[in-house]
């Protein structure tokens, strides 16, 4: 039986989590607002998952991280946990993109739409997405916005946390890049 994948993301005010089982498919979810206490909140969080759902940390496959964009000091966080997890345990980790997470999390299958992260100062960046079954294609970006200035829908989606079961996923992707914090 192949082990569990572990995705992650803290680019955003939430902590977002997910299990993924690639034999069958399964998909374990978790997420919380945590903004400014990641910190205090992500080892135990992530322990609590993986206690809550029957796994080890020496049984995981691998680990998808979140890098980005969004909050450079929470994705730093995130992926320096995953990192250091990941080679106490001699374990593959990868990057993923936040955008791209939170639009897997709102967008069905044949819908398009706008995406916001949170930048700085109450403002925020909107991407427009499509999704083709699990293809996500990013479409055009905006430059940082104040929130009340997003296109329509995009607002909405600062309170959507990440699918970090995306992040999960691509851990099996030979082509995933590697988990370092993504600026823009």
């Amino acid at each position: 039986m192949t082990p569990p994948r572990l995705g992650l993301d803290t680019a955003t005010p939430y902590l977002a989590l997910a299990l993924w089982w690639p034999d069958d498919g399964r998909v374990a979810r978790a997420s919380e607002r945590v903004d400014r206490a990641l910190e205090v909140r992500l080892a135990a969080a992530v322990a609590a998952f993986l206690d809550e759902h029957g796994v080890a940390i020496a049984n995981l496959g691998g680990i998808g991280v979140g890098r980005g964009p969004g909050s450079y000091t929470g994705a730093r966080v995130g992926v320096a946990f995953a990192l250091g997890l990941a080679r106490a345990r001699g374990l593959r980790v990868v990057g993923g993109a936040s955008d791209a997470a939170r639009a897997a999390a709102v967008l069905a299958d044949g819908a398009s739409g706008w995406i916001a992260v949170e930048a700085r100062r109450g403002t925020a960046r909107a991407s427009r997405w499509s999704r083709q079954g699990a293809v996500l294609v990013p479409h055009e970006a905006l430059e940082p916005l104040p929130v009340d200035a997003l296109p329509e829908g995009a607002a909405a989606t600062l309170a959507v946390a990440p699918d970090a079961a995306r992040h999960a996923r691509a851990v099996d992707d030979p082509d995933a890049p590697a988990p370092g914090v993504r600026y823009a």
